[in-house]
């Protein structure tokens, strides 16, 4: 048996799942709508890495769901212990049915284990009495009568007939994709349903699960240029505010609807400085709307460092209804409550928890921040990690601090009587703190949590869950490859039976944003860093590393990988560049080719053709890597594609924001102008995580009797189609 890899540099365990964006890099957006679009694509859920305590043992961390960060050329193979099943053996050539039957990273096709069971909370609300949660990936919205204390099950399940169906749906009795969650004073409960462009409305508090909403506001039907997305709601019962972050509209209803019919009283769209407007947080007085893609030339001061995404912003319309341009901003996207005068919120960039004691509207009330940027503290009753100073934050605030704060693109604060929750939505979890003290909060040690004993846990990835999965065979051994959690899942065979979770995890120390295979070779690729297993063993250490450089190119942002045994080709997305060595190159080898591609993403080689999917706007390029060729675009109409592979099958492209999966007959099928032999998922605007129905899907393999589709950071499944 081959040896468990342990670095032997010290690990740096994370106590919660991974931010929502690319250090240094430009975050994710909206899916693109139908048309194709010149928006930027979504980009991976990956942040800089939150505080955490120093690791005692690496791999028991890892399988107890806990974030292990490494450094960029370690790596940590860990057995999981699964129960072993035989692997899968029939290997047809056919085409894929269009309804999956097999499934891994999840429970099951429109199933889930439990109401306790979370994938990715997004939004909380609370009167002081009951808690409801906005269970965003599981279409569902769960509610507690009564204020948990600690772990519970919720008592009420609405958006589905029962506590296991997670399947999307357009009823009054459905959802799909909510988000935001409002219950105003008077006890109506709101629901951003999102992926269904509409607000639903409960007149009273639901008393039984599955219980149908009284109506729903169809934003949609307020003008909107193209398919809404409400994503933030706000209410006080006299007042609604909705934002639709597709159209970049902010939308305001000075009397509160009585129906479907009642639109609203005023539509800003793309006020000055707005991108795209997302959760809203209010004092009553003032209103402070998150941003990832604002533009104010400048904001209110906090007395920190220059924000990493300048583009993310939440703007603040003080002392009235956010109508027009907003008066300032405030540098960061945050999400909250206003608690005690102030403003408790989580931070989509950090991961850290942001507290003004002053609701902030202008250059003196935004620095009554207390700022937490602080370094990696130690466990408790230990001195900080070799070289760290000790935790600085507030005054009071505890020394032995150990919880990451995790919001990302979702999460929110529920101000609940004397008791405060945190929805941590990249963290997949709630926590809470019996009474509210800025030290204590930011000391980071929660009371209680809601749905795992342990708040530090991850259960996405405590259950097996790949975040960004990226499938492909090496030998007979399936390898899921994940950017978010900087990790490979190694099956050793095609799993014989759904959700089986992997053999072994292999944790790294960089976020690999593309894989490579060539018989039993392993390559996987991301930022600056590519990694080579010649004979590929989960458990043995990689026999090339390039970090930096690959021959005489240096490389800082590698979004696609291609080996097919001859030829090694790399695309430096951020260089708008594609190269190609002959062999796997030394520190002094040269490209044979070099192209000029604009932002380009995943690769794939075989035999010398070169398939080059975009990264931003764009389509599909080919190109034999043998010749002198220039590359050209298949005349495929897509919307920004992540990936586009030659299979056993034939050419096949997961046009991602289409959501959708085709498969041609060939690359000259393709470009000849061939329809697709065959299409996976509805196609157009609107997402369906169904087993017939896909939901950004972003990569694609042939394993054993399926095509494998891997969806992107909205989704988290891995669906096998059978092939026929």
């Amino acid at each position: 048996m081959r040896r468990v890899l342990v670095p032997t540099l010290a690990l740096a365990l994370l106590v919660a799942a991974c931010g929502t964006d690319e250090p240094g890099a430009a975050p994710s957006d909206a899916p693109a709508p139908a048309a194709p679009s010149d928006d930027a694509p979504p980009e991976p859920d990956d942040a800089p890495a939150p505080d955490g305590p120093v690791a005692t043992s690496g791999c028991d961390a890892v399988l107890r769901g806990l974030v292990v960060r490494l450094t960029a050329e370690e790596v940590l193979a860990c057995p999981t212990g699964a129960v072993g099943v035989a692997p899968e053996t029939a290997t047809p050539s056919g085409l894929p049915d269009r309804t999956a039957t097999f499934w891994l990273s999840a429970a099951g096709l429109g199933t889930t284990t439990g109401p306790a069971t979370l994938n990715h909370p997004s939004s909380g609300a609370s009167d002081g009495t009951r808690l409801v949660v906005a269970d965003r990936f599981n279409n569902r919205v769960l509610v507690f009568t009564r204020l948990p204390d600690g772990p519970a099950v919720p008592d009420l399940v609405l958006g589905q007939p029962d506590g296991t169906s997670i399947l999307p749906g357009d009823g009054l009795d459905e959802m799909n994709w909510p988000g935001a969650v409002e219950l105003t004073p008077d006890g109506t409960l709101l629901v951003g349903d999102t992926e269904n462009g509409r607000v639903l409305v409960w007149r009273e508090f639901p008393t039984r699960t599955g219980q149908p909403a009284d109506f729903a506001i169809a934003i949609d039907d307020a003008g909107a240029p193209m398919p809404s997305w409400p994503w933030g709601v706000w209410s006080d019962g006299e007042r609604l505010v909705v934002t639709d972050t597709r159209a970049g509209r902010i939308l305001v209803w000075e009397a509160f609807p009585t129906g479907p019919g009642d639109g609203p009283d005023h539509v800003t769209r793309q006020p000055a400085g707005v991108g795209t407007p997302r959760n809203i947080t209010s004092d009553g007085r003032s209103f402070l709307i998150g941003d990832e893609n604002g533009s104010q030339s400048s904001c209110w001061s906090d007395g920190g460092p220059p924000a990493p995404n300048a583009g993310r912003q939440s703007h603040v319309w003080r002392d009235r209804l956010p109508i027009g341009p907003p008066d300032g901003c405030v540098a960061g996207w945050f999400q909250g409550a206003a608690i005690d005068g102030g403003l408790l919120a989580l931070g989509a960039s950090g991961e850290s928890v942001a507290w003004w004691s002053t609701f902030p509207v202008d250059e003196g009330s935004a620095l009554t921040r207390a700022r937490e940027d602080l370094p990696p503290p130690g466990q408790p009753g230990t001195p900080p990690p070799a070289g760290q100073a000790g935790p600085a934050g507030p005054p009071g605030a505890a020394a032995t601090a150990t919880h990451a704060y995790l919001g990302g693109d979702g999460g929110d604060v529920v101000v609940a009587g004397d008791r405060v929750y945190f929805i941590e939505y990249n963290g997949n979890r709630v926590t809470g703190w019996d009474g509210f003290d800025a030290a204590t909060v930011t000391g980071r040690v929660p009371d209680l949590s809601v749905f795992d004993a342990d708040p530090d846990v991850s259960t996405l990835l405590r259950d097996g869950i790949v975040q960004n999965p990226v499938p492909v065979m090496v030998g007979d051994r399936l390898v899921v490859s994940s950017d978010y959690d900087a990790r490979l899942h190694v099956w050793e065979g095609v799993p014989g039976q759904p959700g089986v979770v992997a053999d072994v995890l292999v944790q790294l120390g960089f976020q690999p944003w593309d894989n490579a295979a060539a018989g039993d070779d392993l390559l996987i690729a991301g930022r600056d860093t590519v990694m080579v297993w010649e004979d590929f063993a989960p458990d043995d250490e990689p026999s090339r590393r390039y970090l930096g450089r690959v021959g005489t190119v240096t490389v800082s942002d590698l979004r696609g990988v291609g080996w097919d045994g001859t030829h090694l080709a790399i695309a430096d997305s951020a260089a708008g560049a594609v190269h190609v060595f002959a062999g796997l190159p030394g520190d002094g080898d040269v490209p044979v080719r070099s192209y000029a591609v604009e932002r380009p993403g995943r690769l794939d080689l075989v035999d010398g053709t070169l398939l080059i999917a975009p990264q931003g706007p764009g389509g599909i390029r080919v190109v034999d890597v043998t010749t002198d060729a220039a590359p050209r675009e298949l005349p495929i109409r897509t919307n920004l594609p992540m990936q586009a592979r030659l299979l056993p099958i034939g050419l096949v492209v997961a046009d991602t924001a289409f959501h959708r999966v085709l498969v041609y007959a060939d690359v000259a099928a393709a470009l000849a102008g061939a329809a697709p032999l065959v299409t996976l998922g509805d196609g157009g605007d609107r997402p369906r995580a169904a087993a017939d129905g896909l939901f950004l899907p972003g990569a694609v393999a042939q394993a054993g009797p399926y095509l494998l589709v891997g969806e992107f950071k909205f989704s988290n499944r891995l669906l096998g189609f059978p092939l026929r």
